[in-house]
């Protein structure tokens, strides 16, 4: 990790391994970019059920409308309803933790997780192809 101090305040860089980086953008008629998601899919070896596996993890780390006018119009509805509706993701674990970012993770079948201590939403696809 590298710290840089900026005014009165400290940046801390972390550099970590992620194997694929996902950018879904959103585009209105005129091709400006009304929004993204952002998603990491990392894989990584563990062991499950005492045999050696490749363990795959997609995380959700955003989804972000840009301006002010065009949020409230169903645009990181329409991006979240792609996420999980595409058939690219089998799982998705974010911990986004706003009260609209909740709200909307929780409408498109995300659940509540513990895991280590920490509070998470965790999406599957579900066993009929939904």
């Amino acid at each position: 990790m590298i710290t840089y101090e900026v005014n009165d305040h400290v940046l801390e860089v972390e550099q970590l391994p992620v194997d694929m980086l996902i950018h879904i953008p959103i585009y209105d008629k005129n091709n400006r970019m009304l929004g993204r998601a952002i998603l990491t899919r990392n894989v990584e070896t563990g062991r499950n059920n005492g045999k050696m596996n490749l363990l795959e993890t997609t995380i959700l780390l955003d989804i972000v409308v840009y301006e002010p006018e065009d949020r409230r119009k169903g645009i990181a509805d329409e991006l979240m309803g792609y996420i999980t509706s595409c058939g690219e993701f089998k799982s998705i674990l974010t911990g986004i933790s706003t009260e609209p970012g909740r709200a909307l993770c929780l409408k498109w079948g995300f659940k509540q997780a513990t895991i280590k201590g920490e509070n998470f939403l965790i999406w599957r696809k579900e066993k009929n192809g939904n």
